[in-house]
């Protein structure tokens, strides 16, 4: 292979055929006549290399026509065609010819258009491989957004009407064509004013889009028909290929949505007049057990007044432990709702069984709301099972009717019956089978009966009212309606009974209740007035008459608004009239006249009284507001007065000697910075602009995410010498500030938080100041760690001195003084090895200077003490330095004392004393005890012994240095205790007072 400028070749090309070839952007390749592979430029070889099999393009010196067995082995119609081309054009019987031809790549499609040329008589021929992949893929996916755009259009839900800028329509799918009630053909190229009367100009149309989107809103269209149908209307704009404007108008049925308006604002209208009429109970609260509001049967179900329930806990009426109702409140939080029969509690305690409707709903303030119905059911229980509404399907349409259900023969035997029978007469099913129906009856009516089975095998319909006789003996009003029915070859006679006994007590009932409704409207705090269709009083309340002081004889007859309303306020008065005359109940404040002619303020509202579809009368409702009047005008003045202290608070933040600052919104944007926090922050245009904006460096150092928190969670901050930096706006250098500060969140009346409050106070000076003081105080310490290491050093040269005059002496109490002495000087200098090494220079861990001690005083010559003691328990106690050294001064004088006491081999001795410190909380107690007896210590108690007088004189002072108590026990076992107090001694220790 030769490879000439990047031309890959077994021949020698000229130059112009070399710049030709590498400049193509095709895939190119010259074959000889034999079908050999003589030259290819580069994307022929660049695109050989990546194919796994390339049998479509070949390497110099391969034929493709052997290459291209394989492939037409295995069915490949490019292939073929590859094939067909290349040997029209190679034997002559074409000049050109043109494929298109597919091939596959790792799971990736190449299109190619192939182009096979001759290059002359007998020399062979020039392949050109134009890529065509892009193209392809275009077309297939034009072909199918088309084929989706097309199905989209004429299957969608809305009605869609495309109109060029003549207003005619050009298309239009299936849904709009049947709202229209139009055919297609029918519908095209008409005019679709004809249809929709909105504004169809295309610069109208962009400019609504543009302000509004593309919802127009709620429009009528016209069918074919001339049916008008409310809809929801949206358009489209666009241009067509022209460039003229085309417009999609997309519309909705809202028919159905309309409807549906009317009849939720019809049910509004009538659940307001419901809740305050009815007879059944109703409560209004929260899912947690709120109660928001009561009618009036609920309060009278429950013995409570309005305000005894109003925002209270439903617990006073409701007891949630009670199995039923605790069951209820489940169903009702998982499904939203709940029907059935739970318990209330009357107010004087006892349980009331009641029919309840409940449901949670989502109120317009987005919270959630329950409403529950309830109706006492505690005297109509006999007749529960004439509110089952489920049952099997013939035991379902039996079971469930109002009255008595029986089917018996022609003879009066008893065959079917439903189970408001058995709990009317008290019988149960195995006593009413095959019992005759005349068994029932009352004796006196029987004949009556027997009449009308007669009568009722004609098969017509008799209805007659007559007694029965219970189980018990109890007589019933029974209304009994029947006929007759042939099946089987027998007669049967299907009838119903009503037991008018329960109907009577409902009608007690009813009475009771409207007595009930007109106690409510004599003896209601609100002024209630009614109105007939004429606008003429019929009725009024006490309240009324008490709040105009008009009778109900001066106004009964009267129009009312030409008694009790000022002249001015005419107009208003017939406007809420004709209002309430339309369906529309109302509620507004305005001015009402007193029969004096006192002009009072009232909130006044019309319910209207409807009796099928027409108003006839309405309730005015007026409640004296002036009290209220008088309570705004008064929080009138406590804005103007909190506005004037809310300035008063901003000159008191001018003045403060601190940086204070008010953030306000998600932003975090200033309302107020005083002079001192501007001049920290070296900003001074501010308000109104965000912190990020005009101080972006917080952002860096974590403040901004503080902000974020304390504004979210309402969490406060307080920082003490805080490391700040600000950046200085016109260098760009940093100036660092160490801050006291507090971020607190701001509250509104509600408790919502609407901002932040900064106030931080620069102690950059003061850090400074301490940095100084603690690095003059690390050098002291420093000095003072000298000092101490130096008296050591001190000390430890007078005990060598003494040691030295204790080997060239030959008085043996000499010797014994010099070591007594050397003994002392250990003990000192132990004490400022410790405070050389310890943390504190005032306090001294007694348990290790002890152990010290002793260790140090058993290296001493001559010393001993230590040999005689066999156990050492010493609890862990620290001690103020000026007791320490006294303290283990005096341990060291008692121990050379009972040194002195031993005579002869001290190792006779060897573990005879024990050596015991104990930390009481506030005193340290030493005990030594001498577990061979004998008296060891009565060198303590008797002075007279010259020898020791200076010893025990300095064991006397050490002691009262310490305010230390020195006991001796003579026990089997004596011991010995020196007992003191710890304390705080202030100033320089010393050995000796």
């Amino acid at each position: 292979m030769v490879r000439q400028d990047d031309i890959y070749t077994v021949i020698e090309l000229d130059p112009l055929s070399r710049v030709i070839l590498n400049s193509l952007n095709a895939h190119v390749a010259i074959i000889d006549t034999e079908g050999l592979v003589v030259a290819f430029n580069k994307k022929w070889k660049a695109f050989s290399d990546e194919l796994q099999e390339s049998w479509s393009h070949p390497y110099l010196d391969e034929n493709i026509l052997t290459c291209l067995q394989a492939p037409l082995a295995s069915g490949s119609d490019s292939a073929l065609r590859l094939l067909l081309g290349l040997k029209e054009v190679l034997n002559g019987e074409s000049e050109s010819f043109t494929a298109k031809i597919n091939l596959s790549q790792e799971n990736q499609q190449h299109w190619f258009s192939v182009t096979i040329n001759t290059t002359g008589l007998d020399s062979g021929a020039v392949l050109v491989y134009e890529d065509i992949s892009n193209q392809t893929i275009s077309r297939q996916y034009l072909r199918e957004t088309r084929e989706k755009l097309a199905k989209y259009f004429q299957n969608n839900l809305y009605g869609i009407l495309v109109a060029d800028d003549n207003e005619v329509i050009i298309e239009a799918n299936d849904e709009a064509c049947k709202l229209l009630e139009i055919s297609l053909h029918d519908i095209t190229y008409s005019n679709i004013s004809s249809y929709l009367d909105v504004e169809v100009d295309a610069g109208e149309i962009q400019k609504k889009i543009n302000r509004e989107g593309n919802y127009i809103g709620e429009h009528v269209l016209k069918t074919a028909n001339g049916t008008e149908v409310p809809i929801e209307l949206s358009v489209i704009l666009f241009r067509n290929e022209t460039g003229k404007p085309v417009t999609s108008w997309v519309f909705k049925d809202i028919t159905n949505k309309k409807i549906t308006e009317q009849a939720l604002k019809e049910s509004e209208q009538q659940y307001k007049l419901q809740f305050n009429n009815t007879l059944e109970g109703t409560i209004i609260g929260r899912p947690n057990g709120r109660i928001l509001a009561v009618n009036p049967a609920a309060c009278d179900l429950l013995g409570y007044t309005e305000e005894e329930l109003v925002n209270k806990e439903r617990d006073i009426i409701f007891d949630v432990k009670h199995p039923e109702n605790c069951e209820a409140l489940k169903q009702r939080r998982k499904n939203g709702e709940f029907t059935g029969e739970v318990f209330f509690t009357h107010k004087e305690g006892y349980t009331i069984p009641v029919e309840v409707s409940s449901v949670i709903f989502e109120a317009e303030d987005g919270t959630e709301k329950t409403i529950v119905s309830i109706k006492d059911i505690s005297e109509r229980k006999a007749i529960e099972q004439q509110l089952m509404q489920e049952k099997e399907f013939t035991e379902s349409a039996i079971s469930s009717l109002p009255s008595s259900f029986f089917v018996f023969k022609s003879t009066g035997e008893l065959i079917r019956w439903n189970t408001m029978l058995e709990n009317d007469f008290g019988y149960n099913a195995d006593e009413l089978e095959n019992l005759n129906i005349l068994e029932l009856v009352h004796p006196e009516d029987r004949e009556s009966i027997k009449f009308f089975l007669n009568r009722g095998f004609t098969g017509e319909r008799v209805n007659l009212e007559t007694r029965c006789v219970s189980k018990e003996g109890r007589v019933l009003h029974y209304l009994i309606s029947g006929t007759s029915f042939f099946q089987n070859g027998e007669h049967f006679i299907v009838g119903s009974g009503l037991n008018q006994n329960d109907f009577k007590e409902i009608e007690n009932e009813r009475n009771r209740n409207a007595q009930l409704l007109t106690q409510l409207f004599d003896n209601s705090p609100i002024g209630i007035v009614l109105i007939d269709a004429k606008g003429k009083v019929k009725e009024l309340n006490e309240s009324f008459e008490q709040l105009f002081g008009y009778t109900n004889d001066e106004l009964v007859g009267v129009e009312l608004d030409e008694t009790i309303v000022p002249s001015s306020m005419s107009m208003q008065a017939k406007t809420l009239s004709e209002l309430s005359f339309t369906g529309d109940a109302f509620q507004t404040e305005t001015i009402r006249r007193t029969k004096e002619g006192k002009e009072i303020p009232v909130l006044v509202g019309g319910v209207p009284v409807e009796l099928d579809g027409e108003v006839i009368a309405i309730f005015g409702m007026y409640v004296d507001i002036s009290e209220r009047k008088r309570l705004e005008n008064q929080i009138v003045e406590l804005l103007e007065t909190e506005k004037k202290a809310r300035l008063h608070m901003q000159d008191m933040f001018e003045e403060a000697p601190s940086a204070i600052a008010t953030l306000e919104g998600k932003n975090h944007t200033y309302t107020f910075a005083n002079d001192r926090y501007k001049e920290l922050v070296g900003r001074d245009e501010l308000i109104g602009n965000s912190i990020a904006e005009v101080i972006p460096e917080f952002s860096d150092q974590g403040f901004l995410e503080l902000l974020d928190i304390c504004y979210r969670e309402g969490k406060p901050f307080h920082f003490t010498e805080k490391k700040i930096y600000f950046n200085n706006e016109e260098t760009g250098e940093k100036t660092v500030h160490y801050l006291n500060f507090v971020v607190k969140p701001l509250h509104d009346e509600l408790q919502n938080i609407y901002g932040v409050i900064i106030e931080a106070i620069d102690v950059s000076e003061q850090v400074e100041a301490r940095k100084i003081i603690e690095e003059s105080l690390a050098e002291k310490e420093t000095l003072l760690n000298e000092v101490h290491h130096r008296v050591k050093n001190n000390l430890a040269i007078v005990s060598g001195l003494l040691e030295l005059e204790m080997f060239g002496s030959t008085d043996e109490k000499v010797s014994q003084h010099l070591q007594s002495s050397q003994s002392r000087i250990s003990t000192i200098a132990k004490v400022h090895e410790l405070l050389y090494q310890n943390a504190s220079l005032s306090h001294v861990n007694f348990k290790k200077f002890i152990e010290s001690v002793m260790i140090d005083q058993s290296k001493l010559p001559g010393y001993k003490a230590h040999e005689i003691i066999s156990e050492i328990k010493i609890d862990d106690v620290v001690l103020n330095v000026n007791q320490a050294v006294p303290a283990g001064m005096l341990l060291n004088e008692l121990l050379s004392c009972i040194e002195d006491e031993l005579e002869g081999d001290i190792t006779k001795h060897e573990n005879r004393l024990s050596l015991v410190m104990k930390d009481l909380g506030s005193c340290i107690q030493i005990n030594i005890t001498d577990h061979f007896g004998g008296n060891l210590f009565r060198s303590f108690a008797d002075t007279n012994l010259m020898e020791k007088q200076l010893r025990m004189e300095l064991i006397h002072v050490l002691l009262k240095q310490i305010d230390g108590e020195l006991t001796i026990d003579d026990k089997e076992k004596p011991t010995l205790t020196v007992s003191f107090a710890k304390r705080e001694i202030k100033g320089p220790h010393s050995g000796l007072n």
